[in-house]
Formats: C-alpha cells, structure tokens, sequence
C-alpha cells in the first residue's frame, strides 16, 4: 500500500507539472545549432566513443551557454603557441575517461607557459603508467575562471518523463545533501528562478556571510537553455555542466566543464 500510494503520488504530481509546463509561455527565445551538435554525434558515432570534454563545451555553446577561453592541444609542441590569459587550467581529453579528476586529469593555477609544458608532459607520463590506462585524445587547456559560487545545471531524457532539468549547487551541497531542483523541460526563466528557490542552499546565493550576491538572472538563463537543449534535441540522453562558477551579481556565469551522452 505505502509503494502504491507513492506511486500515485508520484502520477500526480507529474501530471500537474506537466499542465503547468504545457501553459507556460515564454516570450524569450533560446535557438539551438542542431547543425553543429549533429557534427559531433555523427564523429562520435563513427569513433564509437562519447563526446570529449572540448566537443561537449562546443554542444552548450550551440545552445548559447558561453565557456571559459580554451585551447586544445593534440600534439607536443602546440602548447607553446596558446595565447591565453593566465594562469590556466589543464584537463585531460579522453574517450574512456569521463571521470577526469579521479585519475588525475585536471590540474589547475599553471603560472606559466614553461610550466604549462611540463604539466602536460608530466600527465602524459601518468597516464601512460596507471591502470587502466587511459586513452589521450589530447589536452584542454583554459583561462581560470574567476572566483564565484561553485554549481551545476544538467538534465537528461527522462524514460518516463520526457526531459528533465536539474540544478544545484556543486560540492558539498551536491554530493553530501543531495540538494537540487527538478523541472519537465523546457522551462521559463521565471520557473527556473523558482527552482533555485527551492534549493536549500539558496542563502549562498542569495550573499551568505556578507558575501556579494549571485549573479542568478545568469544561473536561470543557463537553465532555461539546457531545458531547451533537451527538449530540442532529444538524442542528447544526457548533459552536464559541472561546476559552472556563477560570480557576483551582473559578472554572469563561467561553463568550466561538461559532459554529454548521445542516446
């Protein structure tokens, strides 16, 4: 009986968003590059592989969700040429690694393009001695993002609900206390502000212990336009931009990574 009735309420509760998001009107448009993400499956499904880390930041970028500036190095030697700001940041690009930083693959503050050189050599001799070995398809290398609240806005294509949208607030918020928020997509910017509402964390955002409010007209913008990414482009199984540095109030918000599975 208590399965039953958490079913029902489950229905319900699905059938009333849905009625909701079936009313919404939303005057503002959040166009998609379908063309550029159907490039991208079709290499991806040629290589039998996911998307690497670069290809993914380009996916958001084709439904408007701007990156940190980057520079992908494929070779040795390319590096030397990378006129960014620094310091950097530098990720591993691998097929099988979805999973960067638990094998070592990120490092960050690179204060020079010396030190650049050896950090990427340095990986390079890691990767090729621990097990399993990962495959490298390259290096991404970034401008640091400049300081902010640390979250996360993904979603996926739902079996039963269609696409979803989640958001949150990354680390401890995240891993620890579960705290997110979830709509059917797409959604307006007026839900996706209720959304970060909801969250328990919102005091952090809101400038908790004297710190400088975010930036959460951005954040909300960013998840109206993966909630339309989802439901524009339902091969996409699923997307997620983890962390995203939201910065104080009218400084906007940095995609530093992301991850995206073709169904």
């Amino acid at each position: 009986p208590l399965m039953a009735a958490k079913a029902l309420d489950v229905s319900a509760t699905y059938y009333e968003e849905k009625t909701l998001r079936d009313k919404r009107v939303d005057n503002v448009q959040y166009p998609v590059a379908a063309d550029v993400i159907a490039a991208i499956r079709d290499c991806c499904l040629e290589e039998g592989r996911i998307p690497l880390t670069d290809e993914a930041l380009n996916i958001a970028a084709a439904a408007g969700i701007k990156s940190v500036a980057g520079a992908t190095v494929k070779s040795a030697g390319e590096e030397k040429d990378i006129s960014l700001k620094l310091p950097f940041a530098v990720k591993l690009l691998s097929r099988n690694a979805s999973h960067k930083s638990d094998i070592g693959g990120v490092r960050l503050k690179i204060v020079n393009h010396e030190a650049l050189v050896a950090t990427i050599a340095d990986m390079t001799r890691h990767f090729e001695n621990i097990t399993p070995r990962p495959s490298i398809d390259g290096f991404l290398v970034q401008e640091m993002a400049a300081e902010g609240v640390e979250c996360f806005v993904g979603g996926r294509q739902d079996p039963v609900f269609g696409p979803i949208v989640i958001a949150g607030l990354g680390g401890i918020f995240l891993e620890i206390f579960k705290d997110t928020a979830i709509r059917l997509a797409p959604v307006t910017k007026d839900v996706a502000l209720d959304m970060l509402r909801q969250l328990k964390a919102y005091p952090v955002l809101q400038g908790a212990r004297g710190k400088m409010p975010a930036d959460m007209d951005a954040l909300a913008d960013i998840i109206c336009r993966v909630s339309h990414l989802l439901a524009q482009v339902p091969y996409i199984g699923e997307i997620d931009l983890n962390p995203l540095i939201v910065h104080e109030t009218g400084k906007g918000v940095s995609a530093v990574d992301c991850r995206v599975f073709f169904k």
